[in-house]
C-alpha cells in the first residue's frame, strides 16, 4: 500500500524527526496538509481526508536524504569524503550588494537580497520564496511568494526561528510562475531536490530553476525567542510586539524589538546569540542534520566573519559557494550587470565558521552517538566524518616568527 500522511506523521513527526520545511504542505496534491504550531513551532497537520498518494512521504527531508545520490544526479559527480568537506563546488568566494541601501538592509552584506533582485529583473526568475514575518502575529517568521524586485529587500536579514518555505512551492506553481527561485535552508533544498530527482511534482519540479541555500548552523525554538522578550527585553506578551529583528541594526546585527506602545529595545548579539539561543533552543532536529552550507543548491552564501577590509565595515560581507552552472550563471551576470561585487576566498574562511563546526563535527559525533542507542535519526547516505582537524585561525592571525 502507497504510504499517506498518517505514516509520515508517524514515522517522522512524531519520532522528532520533521524539520518543519513545509515540502509536505507544498507538493500534496490534494491540499488536505497544512502547517499549524505545535508548541509555538510549524509543523504539518491533516485538515482533510488523504487518499494515500505517498508524494509528501517520498518527498520529505526528515529522515530519509539521499545525499549522494542527490550530487551525482544534479552535479555528475561525487564527493571525496574528508572532516572539513563541504560538498561538490566549483568556485568560493566573498561579496556584498553593490546598492549601499540593500547591502545595509542585509544581515552581512545583502548578497542574495541583491542576486534574487537580479534574478527578478532579468527574467531569470518571475518568482521568488522568501523568509519574512507575519503581517498579523510580526513574532512569528513566515514564508512569502515575491514578485518584484523592488520588494525583496523587505525580507532581508536572517530569521532565527524555523520558516516552513516550501509550503508555498505549490501556491507559485497554481499563481503562474514559471521560474522559481528559492531561498532556504538546507532541509527546505533537500526537499525539493528529492521532489526534483524522483520526479514526484513535475509541475512543481520543472518551475523551480534557481536555489540560493543558506550556510545553517541551525534553527531555533521559538520558545527561546520568547524568553529573550520577556526575560530581556521586558515584554510580557507577545502580541505586544509592533516589529522584531534577529539581525537589526549595524553589522553584525542585534535583537531589536519595537512594541505597539511605541518603545524600541535592542539586545546585543552576544548576549541573546551566544548566552541563550545557542546553549539553549537549537532545534533538536537541526542538531541530527549533517549539511550546514546547503549542499545541493545551487549557490550556497551565508556569514564569514572575517577580518575587516576597508570600506566593509560596518556593512559585512558574505562568503559564497558556487556549486551548479546554473549558480554560475546568477553570479557572473550579477556581477556584470552591477548588482554585486565580488572578490576571491581562501576556504580556510569557510572552515572557520561556528555554523560548520556546529553541523559537520558536533552533529555528525551526535548523530552517531543517537545511531548507537537506537534512537531515531535522520539518513543522510554517510556516516559523517567529524575527527577534528587543525583551523587557520581569522579571528587572531599568526605571529610571524
Amino acid at each position: 500500500m502507497k504510504k499517506s500522511f498518517q505514516d509520515l506523521k508517524m514515522d517522522i513527526v512524531d519520532k522528532g524527526l520533521c524539520t518543519g520545511c513545509g515540502t509536505c504542505v507544498g507538493v500534496c496534491p490534494h491540499h488536505c496538509i497544512a502547517m499549524k504550531r505545535e508548541r509555538l513551532e510549524p509543523e504539518p497537520a491533516l485538515i482533510d481526508n488523504c487518499p494515500g498518494c505517498e508524494i509528501c512521504y517520498k518527498a520529505c527531508p526528515g529522515k530519509d536524504i539521499p545525499l549522494r545520490d542527490l550530487e551525482e544526479f544534479f552535479f555528475k559527480t561525487k564527493r571525496v569524503m574528508s572532516p572539513h568537506e563541504i560538498g561538490v563546488y566549483r568556485s568560493i568566494g566573498q561579496g556584498y550588494a553593490a546598492d549601499e541601501t540593500v547591502r545595509r538592509a542585509g544581515a552581512s552584506g545583502g548578497l542574495v537580497s541583491a542576486l534574487v533582485q537580479y534574478a527578478l529583473d532579468s527574467g531569470l526568475a518571475d518568482g521568488a520564496l522568501l523568509a519574512g514575518f507575519d503581517e498579523q502575529a510580526p513574532y512569528y517568521t513566515k514564508p512569502y511568494l515575491v514578485t518584484s524586485a523592488q520588494k525583496v529587500v523587505a525580507f532581508a536579514q536572517s530569521k532565527y526561528a524555523m520558516v516552513s518555505t516550501n509550503e508555498l512551492l505549490g501556491e507559485a506553481v497554481r499563481s503562474g510562475i514559471q521560474r522559481l527561485a528559492v531561498v532556504g535552508c538546507p532541509c527546505h533544498i533537500h526537499g525539493i531536490r528529492k521532489l526534483q530527482m524522483f520526479q514526484l511534482r513535475p509541475d512543481i519540479a520543472k518551475t523551480v530553476t534557481i536555489i540560493i541555500g543558506l550556510y545553517c548552523g541551525t534553527q531555533f525554538y521559538f520558545e527561546g525567542t520568547r524568553h529573550i522578550l520577556v526575560e530581556d527585553c521586558g515584554i510580557a506578551r507577545v502580541d505586544e510586539v509592533r516589529s522584531l529583528q534577529y539581525r537589526g541594526g549595524e553589522w553584525p546585527g542585534h535583537f531589536i524589538v519595537h512594541t505597539k506602545d511605541g518603545k524600541r529595545v535592542e539586545v546585543h548579539r552576544h548576549d541573546y546569540l551566544d548566552h541563550v539561543l545557542v546553549p539553549g533552543y537549537r532545534r533538536d532536529r537541526c542538531m541530527m542534520c549533517l549539511d550546514w552550507s546547503s549542499e545541493i543548491s545551487d549557490l550556497s552564501v551565508g556569514d564569514i566573519f572575517a577580518p575587516p577590509q576597508e570600506g566593509q565595515v560596518p556593512l559585512g560581507v558574505s562568503s559564497f559557494i558556487v556549486r551548479s552552472e546554473a549558480g554560475e550563471r546568477l553570479m557572473k551576470e550579477s556581477e556584470e550587470k552591477g548588482y554585486i561585487t565580488t572578490q576571491p576566498l581562501g576556504i580556510e574562511y569557510i572552515f572557520g565558521s561556528p555554523g560548520f563546526e556546529f553541523k559537520k563535527h558536533s552533529a555528525g559525533y551526535r548523530w552517531v552517538q543517537r545511531c548507537s542507542y537506537g534512537w531515531p535519526t535522520p539518513d543522510y547516505q554517510y556516516e559523517p566524518n567529524y575527527q577534528p582537524f587543525r583551523k587557520k585561525s581569522h579571528f587572531t592571525p599568526e605571529k610571524k616568527k
